[in-house]
């Protein structure tokens, strides 16, 4: 069975947040943050990135639904 984004996220060591306008995976120890802005449907991240929180990203932008506008 797939992971949900949110337990990829987890698993990389990263907490949630939701506000309703963004979701928000973020450390503050180690003063990382990966931002979906849902209205704008954009991505903001403040640290490089591997593969693994490649395919983390991707497949919160899967459960979103923006694949399905391409």
């Amino acid at each position: 069975m797939n992971k949900s984004a949110r337990e990829m996220f987890e698993k990389l060591g990263l907490n949630y947040s939701n506000n309703g306008y963004q979701i928000c995976y973020y450390d503050d120890f180690e003063d990382k943050y990966i931002w979906f802005f849902t209205e704008t449907q954009t991505i903001e991240i403040n640290f490089d990135i591997n593969v693994y929180y490649l395919k983390a990203i991707n497949q919160q932008c899967k459960e979103l639904g923006w694949f399905n506008e391409l």
